[in-house]
């Protein structure tokens, strides 16, 4: 739980203004909140969730929790999985989608698990 402290400092930091977005993902973002809170909420949520990792948690367009279910299934960045549109900059597939509890606070996140193209074939044969 070490890391998961270590992170959740680093999110209430960002929320306050102590550090800027730019400390945490580097330059060159369009919304530079929004992409570091969703990677600090990813680590939280790997840290504290060893077993059931995930690739990718977002939230909603300013980064925090989606305050419902409902919301977080109809955000854009789920309708784009749902219609198959999602990129990853690395080539990667989507293996798993779907929305679960927020690791910190209240709320809901859309996690994302991708993988090679090739390793999702060996699991579908």
């Amino acid at each position: 739980m070490k890391k998961a402290d270590e992170y959740i400092t680093m999110l209430e930091q960002l929320n306050s203004g102590q550090i800027s977005p730019k400390s945490v993902v580097g330059g060159g973002y369009k919304n530079a909140r929004q992409v570091a809170m969703n990677w600090i909420n990813t680590q939280i949520y790997n840290s504290m969730n060893p077993g059931g990792k995930v690739c990718q948690l977002h939230g909603n367009g300013q980064g925090k929790a989606f305050s419902s279910h409902l919301k977080a299934t109809q955000s854009p960045v789920y309708k784009m999985l749902l219609a198959g549109g999602y990129q990853n900059i690395n080539g990667a597939v989507v293996a798993e989608f779907g929305v679960c509890n927020s690791s910190y606070g209240s709320g809901y996140l859309i996690f994302v698990k991708t993988c090679r193209p090739r390793a999702l074939s060996q699991r579908i044969s």
